[in-house]
């Protein structure tokens, strides 16, 4: 079998990259097939082929501190590049690779790099050796830029194209992370970023063609369905390893049983996760979010508005987002229901999606109406965490022949906390609507016409 190594970038600084390398077992011209599932959002339906073959002459130099410690690598590689028996071009790079972290290895890296530099080496971008063989293919642009709002007066069409292709970008790159399932963290973010690219979509739906993005959306929805049922579970399985120190004494073991039933659902959840990102409507739908985050599906009667600066419009419907989360909060009063709580909850995440679109242009006034509803949203985000943990505890009450004390206890403790964020309501509900500060800036109530 041939060693396969693929490398998915983590950060990237200055001239230094933080990457995961990854090493599958696979045959010599046909690649891995949990190596290409991994790079599906870049690929989807396009076949995988051999783009060039690399024959690198390496030599490795270990570097030990005085102690004793091996504190890095550096590798001398040269390299000759073929397309099949043609020699194409010749390069050499050098490459230092830390073994330990800290201010410690910031100062040995910045050594080594002066050393380097003084021996004649020439410091350059950090680049694959691929991207370096194929060069101009290569160094191409991605399938999605995110154009910064620069300029006297961007336009709301840039806005609006800009918005798309952020959050797709987070989309295919945390797609990875997902079907690694190492953090749980990646599918918490692709869930953020398909539901803020939702959140634009019906934002900007004024617009925007009704029959694409309608399509667009209910994919989104798709999506975001298949995630929540892990993350959620990922949410109510960390609920309770927090209560382990506070259970009642004996408990300890039916709590474990508690959490073994988890991991099974996270489990069967994750497989339709996989099942789904791993299907064609996948693939078609992220093709259809870049064509979207080239082309935005524009509506033909939507041009005047557009042609407007994004300041005024992105303002424009920050203020409709915000006047529809503030019309809610007040007809709510101090107690309001569950339902009305959710639907409190979906437009401050709106109220806070626009107004951090803008964030770039408009300044703190942005900033602040964001944290704003940004301060809701965490609110009843963590009541609605607890009313699923109760629900999923009901259920598992009602499957079993014998009373537990333990989901007793654990469901007294999701009631206990609602109750105690109930009683905060009226207060952070007051403090938002009388925060004139956040809002005095909106100062325009309709939305732009698009006739």
């Amino acid at each position: 079998a041939t060693p396969w190594t693929l490398k998915l970038p983590i950060t990237e600084h200055h001239n230094t990259v933080t990457r995961s390398e990854l090493t599958f077992a696979g045959k010599n011209r046909h690649v891995p097939a949990a190596a290409a599932d991994l790079v599906r959002a870049y690929s989807r339906s396009r076949p995988l082929v051999n783009a060039a073959t690399l024959r690198t002459t390496r030599f490795t130099i270990d570097i030990y501190q005085p102690t004793g410690q091996r504190v890095a690598e550096l590798v001398d590689d040269t390299v000759s590049v073929y397309d099949g028996n043609l020699l194409l071009k010749t390069f050499r790079e050098i490459e230092v690779e830390l073994l330990i972290s800290g201010d410690l290895a910031d100062d040995i890296l910045s050594t080594i790099e002066h050393l380097l530099l003084d021996a004649g080496a020439v410091g350059d971008t950090p680049l694959p050796k691929l991207v370096r063989a194929l060069s101009p293919r290569a160094s191409a642009k991605p399938d999605v830029v995110v154009k910064p709002l620069d300029g006297s007066h961007p336009s709301a069409r840039r806005l609006v194209r800009r918005s798309i292709a952020a959050s797709l970008v987070q989309m295919i790159r945390h797609d990875a992370g997902v079907r690694l399932g190492d953090d749980p963290e990646a599918v918490h973010a692709l869930r953020v970023a398909t539901r803020k690219l939702r959140s634009h979509l019906r934002t900007f739906a004024p617009l925007l063609d009704p029959e694409a993005n309608r399509s667009l959306r209910d994919e989104l929805s798709w999506l975001a369905s298949s995630l929540g049922v892990v993350r959620e579970n990922e949410v109510l399985t960390e609920r309770l390893r927090e209560r382990e120190t506070s259970m009642p004494k004996g408990s300890a073991a039916s709590l474990r049983r508690l959490i073994e039933l988890l991991a099974q659902q996270r489990l069967d959840a994750r497989l339709n996760l996989l099942a789904d990102m791993r299907s064609p409507r996948y693939d078609r739908l992220i093709d259809n979010l870049v064509r979207a985050a080239h082309r935005p599906p524009f509506n033909t009667n939507a041009k005047p508005a557009l042609r407007q600066s994004a300041a005024r419009v992105g303002t424009q419907f920050t203020a409709h987002a915000w006047r529809s989360l503030e019309h809610l909060l007040r007809a709510a009063g101090d107690a309001p229901s569950p339902d009305t709580l959710h639907e409190i909850r979906i437009r401050a995440k709106r109220a806070r999606y626009a107004a951090d679109l803008i964030e770039s242009i408009i300044g703190e006034p942005a900033t602040r109406l964001s944290d704003a509803a940004s301060s809701i949203q965490a609110m009843l985000g963590e009541h609605h965490d607890s009313a699923l943990a109760e629900q999923w505890l009901r259920e598992v009450r009602r499957t079993r022949t014998r009373r537990d004390p333990a989901v007793e206890y654990l469901i007294a403790c999701e009631q206990r906390d609602r109750s105690e964020l109930e009683a905060q309501w009226a207060h952070l509900s007051h403090q938002v609507l009388t925060d004139k500060k956040a809002t005095k800036w909106l100062r325009i109530k309709q939305r732009p016409r698009t006739t």
